[in-house]
């Protein structure tokens, strides 16, 4: 597996780590917490930085692999039925995908910024 780092503006302000775009989002009712994340069993919504404001960094690969680098403002499993960690927008833009091979999978997330992060790096496994 490889490291991949992407730049991205997306719409809402938010990226979508999940299993193929299968994760179930958060009610609606929720808002993100000031940790910038907000989580369920299948599903990561990461607030970034204001899309009007510019793009946002955002890299993804194996937690060993990565640079940890920021606050670390998630630690926890997400299910991975099909093997697959994807990050996407909210209108399901793929940015990057990464094969994991397990059916739940750790995510750790690492952010520059506690709200409004452009530079956002996820670790799997």
């Amino acid at each position: 597996m490889s490291v991949i780092t992407r730049t991205y503006a997306p719409p809402n302000s938010m990226f979508v780590i999940d299993d193929s775009c299968k994760g179930i989002p958060p009610g609606m009712e929720q808002t993100l917490p000031p940790s910038c994340v907000l989580a369920t069993s299948s599903l990561l919504l990461v607030g970034c930085l204001m899309f009007q404001d510019g793009d946002t960094e955002i890299t993804l690969g194996p937690a060993n692999e990565v640079p940890h680098e920021g606050t670390i403002v998630f630690d926890g499993y997400i299910e991975t039925p099909n093997g697959m960690i994807w990050i996407s927008t909210v209108e399901e833009s793929v940015v990057a995908k990464q094969k994991v091979g397990t059916l739940s999978t750790r995510v750790r997330v690492w952010t520059n910024h506690p709200t409004e992060p452009d530079r956002i790096i996820v670790g799997t496994g």
